[in-house]
């Protein structure tokens, strides 16, 4: 006696498609496609918190926020500073690079988030911003320079729970031009040696080279290199010759304590140079900084 096997069963197909989406987000994260920031990012680029899991991003309020340290300077005058971070980022492979929730806020590579999602992200962002105002609030608060408004939607959400930090009016520091930082880096052979090395041959590194640059748009930005070059750039912003101008010496800032705001940290190199910028040219008393997400942990 033969017996038949129905292979295409209800039960099956369902089985067999949820190892298939499985294996696409495996997938995913091995190309470093996309890191799911903890949180559900579907196949349109949608991201909703869902905080059923921690995978990729812990929003939980009992758990954040996460503090940690950067070193900024080098020798002698190397210094230790704070950093604050509203959710702590998860992930197992350190290479992995893109925050769908931050790329979702500001609307980048096809990233989008619900009004609704978004409404419930800044009320976490509120509920942990409290537990950390009683240390943070009374500083000067100074955003990073950024091409999109998100360093400043950060602070409007949370800035009636620090009711003795006030804005600066004009931010200190500015963004290089991508124009500018192209002539920089064109003319730094090991920046130029190594950007070499990375394709197969000198054409398709110069074109790709140029083609980095066109994606920019008007001012330089850093993620928009190639991960392992990144470091080799020391410098993406500049003291504002405006604030300069109509605030002499530093006005609010010098001699101040100052709480840096940016969106999210990679390896800190942004508030490492706004650290390094702010003391050299402004003297704070101190620096500390506040991030919507901090940098990559592994579980």
């Amino acid at each position: 006696m033969v017996m038949k096997v129905k292979l295409s069963t209800p039960t099956r197909i369902e089985r067999f498609k949820v190892a298939l989406e499985r294996a696409k987000k495996k997938q995913a994260l091995a190309s470093g496609y996309y890191l799911c920031e903890g949180i559900d990012v579907d196949s349109n680029k949608v991201v909703t918190i869902n905080q059923s899991h921690n995978k990729g991003l812990d929003t939980s309020v009992e758990r954040n926020p996460t503090v940690f340290n950067l070193y900024a300077g080098t020798g002698d005058n190397r210094v230790k500073f704070t950093v604050y971070s509203l959710f702590r980022r998860l992930g197992n492979n350190k290479k992995v690079d893109g925050n769908p929730l931050v790329k979702a806020l500001k609307h980048e590579d096809g990233f989008t988030i619900s009004p609704e999602a978004e409404n419930f992200m800044w009320e976490l962002c509120r509920d942990i911003a409290k537990k950390v105002a009683a240390e943070l609030d009374g500083k000067i608060v100074v955003l990073t320079p950024s091409t999109s408004e998100l360093n400043s939607m950060i602070w409007e959400h949370i800035s009636d729970i620090f009711p003795n930090s006030k804005k600066i009016s004009e931010s200190p520091l500015d963004k290089i031009s991508s124009e500018d930082m192209l002539d920089a880096l064109s003319e730094d052979e090991f920046f130029i040696n190594a950007w070499g090395r990375i394709y197969d041959d000198s054409e398709e590194a110069n074109r790709e080279f140029y083609n980095h640059f066109k994606t920019m748009g008007p001012y330089f930005k850093l993620h928009s290199l190639p991960l392992p070059l990144r470091g080799l750039v020391n410098r993406t912003m500049k003291v504002s010759k405006d604030f300069k101008h109509n605030f002499g010496s530093g006005g609010e800032i010098i001699g101040n304590d100052l709480l840096v705001i940016d969106d999210t940290v990679t390896k800190g190199q942004t508030l490492k140079e706004a650290y390094n910028l702010l003391s050299e040219n402004f003297s704070p008393k101190s620096v500390t900084c506040l991030t919507l997400c901090s940098k990559l942990y592994t579980p």
